[in-house]
């Protein structure tokens, strides 16, 4: 039996297809970059921590909070009904106090996003507190602007809101994920729905393919839809065919990424998000190379 390996503090290292097994944000810092994985779960790095990262936990807090009660009385009257400030409020101060704890780094240390952008809007404590309950309210108007999508409900009539799954084997190695909303529209269509409050879109399908696998694999049922849901502008739902042969190639990729990390390879995917977006960047020399780079280019250096 191979034994666990040490890490650099000294905690015994556990193989990637054990930790894949923790949350779908593991396998999501696997498939986006293995070098940032191994940072992150094998060397457990600390990650400096992010305004983004607090309110977008917060945006979705507060959408999962509304869609819960907008099940027992879904009207557009209800959206206006809802405490909006008072619950992002709630749910922003838990997550700020949380990352201090967890990380012990002060918040004038943090990460803002917008240094990059034409408008220099620094998306800082201030900016998420001012915009964080319209991004989520933009999704409940949505909701009632569009009554022909509903929530779908497992076997067991639970509400496919924040649906978590834990898998014993999604393309090699156990997998636990949550899954923003499962919805099904009057055609009996069945769609897997991520929400974004972030300022950057998603560039690929992976992980509504995921999620569309997992869906399979626990309920036997096969999402034709997937959308990612745009928080920011609200009336943006980008909805994408998932074929079934794009969720198969997607599990295969998992698999493949799962035998080369087990087997120690580690491959960086440096790229502009090394120097905005990635908490991991000053470990990684791919990073460093490409930071300096896309901060000219932006014309922050």
């Amino acid at each position: 039996m191979d034994m666990p390996q040490a890490t650099s503090n000294g905690e015994a290292e556990q193989k990637p297809s054990a930790l894949l097994r923790t949350s779908h944000s593991a396998l999501s810092d696997f498939l986006s970059c293995p070098e940032k994985f191994r940072q992150s779960r094998i060397l457990k790095r600390k990650e400096t921590p992010a305004w983004w990262s607090a309110g977008g936990t917060a945006v979705h807090s507060v959408t999962e909070e509304f869609d819960r009660w907008y099940l027992t009385a879904p009207s557009p009257e209800a959206v206006e009904g809802f405490s909006w400030e008072g619950s992002f409020k709630g749910f922003f101060d838990r997550q700020v106090e949380e990352t201090q704890e967890k990380t012990g780094v002060a918040t004038s240390e943090w990460r803002a996003a917008g240094a990059s952008n034409a408008r220099r809007v620094t998306e800082d404590e201030a900016f998420w507190r001012a915009n964080g309950p319209q991004y989520a309210k933009n999704w409940a108007l949505w909701r009632a602007q569009n009554p022909q999508w509903s929530i779908w409900g497992t076997p067991s009539r639970e509400p496919a809101i924040e649906l978590e799954f834990n898998l014993e084997d999604f393309g090699g190695a156990g997998l636990r994920a949550y899954v923003d909303r499962v919805m099904v529209n009057e055609a009996g269509e069945v769609a897997v729905i991520d929400l974004k409050a972030g300022s950057s879109a998603p560039d690929l399908l992976d992980q509504l393919l995921i999620y569309a696998g997992c869906m399979e694999i626990e309920y036997g049922v096969r999402p034709t839809l997937g959308a990612f849901f745009n928080c920011r502008k609200g009336d943006k739902v980008y909805l994408e065919r998932l074929d079934v042969e794009h969720v198969t190639d997607t599990m295969e990729r998992v698999s493949t990424f799962i035998t080369q990390a087990d087997a120690g390879e580690y491959l960086a995917r440096p790229g502009e998000q090394c120097a905005f977006r990635c908490g991991y960047a000053a470990h990684c020399s791919s990073a460093q190379r490409l930071t300096s780079f896309w901060r000219k280019k932006a014309g922050l250096e």
